[in-house]
C-alpha cells in the first residue's frame, strides 16, 4: 500500500480569516442552514467536559455530503489572570468521502467570523432593505468581528457602539476605524430609531 503523503494545511488566525471572507461566508452559512433544516447535516449537541480548574472542553462535530468538521474549544476563565486568551481551539476539516484530514483552522477566528456571519444572514433575510444604521452593544471580540462583517457587506451603514462607559466605546471605535470608517460611540439617547440592534454581551442584566 502506498504511503499517504498528503500534508495537513494548518492556518493561524490571520490565515483562517483570509479563507473566510464575509460575503462568501454568509452565502455558505445560508446553504448550510437549509441543509441542516432538511436533516442533511448531522450535528449532535456539543459535548462538554470539565477542564482543569473551572474550565471546560467543548467537542462539536458535524458532517455534510462533501465535508466533515470537528471543532474543539477549550474555555479557561482563569487565563485572564495569566494574560492569556480565555478561549483556545481548532477546527479540523475532513474529506467526507475518505475521512482524510485536509486542514486545521484557528478555532476562535472561525467562531467569531461564523457568529458575525449568522447575524449578517439574519439582517439580509429579515430586513426589507440594506440597513442605514446599526447599534452594537458590546466592545469585545465578537463586536470587532461584527464591525468587520458590517464593513464587508454594508459599508455605508452608520454603526453606533454602546459600552459600559463612553470611554471604552470611544476606544473601541478608534481601534476599529481601519475596518469601518463610519463608527461612533452611541450617545445616551439616540434621537431616532435604528434599523438593527445587535447585542454582543454576556451581561446578566437588561441592557436594551
Amino acid at each position: 500500500m502506498a504511503p499517504n503523503n498528503a500534508q495537513i494545511q494548518v492556518y493561524d488566525a490571520h490565515g483562517t480569516a483570509q479563507l473566510l471572507d464575509y460575503p462568501s461566508l454568509v452565502d455558505a452559512i445560508a446553504v448550510a442552514a437549509a441543509e441542516l433544516e432538511r436533516g442533511a447535516i448531522p450535528s449532535p449537541e456539543r459535548m462538554v467536559v470539565p477542564l482543569g480548574q473551572g474550565g471546560v472542553m467543548l467537542s462539536m462535530p458535524a458532517t455534510a455530503a462533501d465535508l466533515a468538521i470537528h471543532k474543539l474549544v477549550n474555555v479557561q476563565p482563569g487565563n485572564a489572570a495569566l494574560g492569556l486568551p480565555t478561549i483556545h481551539g481548532a477546527v479540523s476539516l475532513c474529506d467526507a468521502r475518505t475521512g482524510e484530514i485536509k486542514a486545521v483552522l484557528d478555532g476562535p477566528e472561525v467562531t467569531g467570523r461564523r457568529t458575525a456571519a449568522v447575524s449578517l444572514l439574519a439582517i439580509r433575510t429579515l430586513l426589507p432593505a440594506a440597513p442605514r444604521e446599526v447599534l452594537l452593544y458590546g466592545t469585545g471580540v465578537q463586536a470587532r468581528h461584527h464591525v468587520q462583517a458590517l464593513a464587508a457587506l454594508y459599508p455605508q451603514a452608520k454603526v453606533w457602539v454602546r459600552s459600559r462607559s463612553q470611554q471604552s466605546a470611544e476606544a473601541f471605535c478608534q481601534a476599529c476605524a481601519p475596518w469601518h470608517s463610519n463608527l461612533a460611540p452611541c450617545p445616551q439617547v439616540l434621537p431616532h430609531a435604528v434599523d438593527v440592534v445587535i447585542t454582543l454581551t454576556t451581561s446578566l442584566e437588561t441592557i436594551y
